[in-house]
C-alpha cells in the first residue's frame, strides 16, 4: 500500500475508527472520506466489523480492538465515527494526535472539527504545507 503523490519526506497516516453501531451508510461515508486522502498518505479504516487486516483500493482495513489500537508511527490524524469511548481510548494511545469525533453523514462539516482536520477532509493542502 502505498500513498499517491505524496509530497511529505515523512509519510502521513489518517486513520478512521467506526464503533460497532456504525451503519452501513456511515460506513460508506468513511470509505468515502478516506478516499479523498489517500494522495495525502496511508489511510486506515478500523472498524469491529472488518473480521482481519486486508487492502482495498489502497485503503488498509483492520479489526478495532480498543485494547490494541493501530500502531504505525506518527499518526496525522484521527477520526472517530460518533463514539466518544472510542475517541477516549484513540487521545490516550495517539497523545500528540488530534482526534476528532465525526458524524460522516452530516451534510456540513461539524464544528467539532477543527481546522486542520476539516481541511484535510476536504481536501485543500493548507494544513499539509505547514506541517
Amino acid at each position: 500500500m502505498a500513498p499517491l503523490n505524496t509530497t511529505s519526506i515523512l509519510p502521513r497516516h489518517f486513520l478512521f475508527l467506526l464503533p460497532a453501531t456504525a451503519t452501513e451508510a456511515e460506513r460508506q461515508a468513511v470509505i468515502e472520506s478516506a478516499r479523498t486522502l489517500l494522495p495525502r498518505g496511508y489511510v486506515y479504516v478500523a472498524s469491529p466489523a472488518e473480521p482481519t487486516m486486508e487492502d482495498r483500493e489502497n485503503i488498509r482495513f483492520m479489526p478495532l480492538n480498543l485494547k490494541a489500537l493501530p500502531s504505525f508511527g506518527d499518526v496525522t490524524a484521527v477520526c472517530v465515527v460518533r463514539d466518544q469511548t472510542i475517541a477516549i481510548a484513540a487521545r490516550d494511545a495517539y497523545p500528540r494526535t488530534e482526534v476528532t469525533v465525526i458524524d460522516p453523514l452530516a451534510r456540513e462539516t461539524p464544528e467539532v472539527i477543527d481546522r486542520p482536520v476539516a481541511s484535510w477532509l476536504a481536501g485543500s493542502d493548507d494544513i499539509l504545507e505547514a506541517a
